[in-house]
């Protein structure tokens, strides 16, 4: 794909990653990080947040996977109870918060738990959690708006610029 792209002069290089689910064992998740680094992008049910998130996270920080929770703004049980994911960071484990939530695209609770977790300085990565073209497009650029008017720009810009960088590059950010 990436030689496509050169050959018709399309400025874009796509990237190994994968969002992978929480409770997999960690030694089948090797190929799965983002561009070949410690970090990896995981997903819990968005039903509820399990009893052994924290065991699961631990594990993965076991094996060297530096853990990046994607969209938990959406999950039920950090809705009603946002200490449950304030409990989860801890050494190495950060959160992607989906744009399309602090637009409300998802519903009124997630877009007030995304915005309050954004203003308590618990986010580290905007995402789009982007699924094609027609549905669930990778749109940044609204949700993108709303963290500036939260955060101030240099803040909002990190998540979705310098932050990935240091991600990609594979080294340490630091919170």
């Amino acid at each position: 794909l990436n030689e496509v792209f050169r050959q018709r002069g399309i400025p874009v290089e796509v990237l190994p990653g994968a969002e992978v689910y929480a409770l997999t064992d960690p030694a089948l998740l090797a190929d799965r990080t983002l561009n070949a680094t410690p970090y990896i992008l995981i997903e819990f049910p968005l039903t509820h947040l399990p009893a052994e998130a924290a065991r699961a996270l631990f594990n993965l920080r076991v094996h060297g996977f530096r853990p990046i929770i994607a969209h938990p703004e959406r999950i039920p049980s950090v809705i009603a109870r946002p200490q449950l994911l304030e409990e989860l960071l801890t050494g190495q484990v950060y959160v992607q918060l989906t744009a399309g939530s602090l637009t409300g695209s998802f519903g009124p609770g997630p877009e007030k738990c995304g915005r309050c977790r954004l203003k308590k300085g618990l986010v580290h990565f905007l995402g789009s959690d982007g699924h094609g073209a027609k549905s669930r497009r990778p749109v940044l650029s609204r949700g993108l708006s709303i963290a500036e008017k939260l955060l101030g720009r240099a803040a909002a810009r990190r998540l979705l610029l310098d932050n990935p960088q240091v991600v990609l590059a594979g080294a340490v950010l630091d919170y």
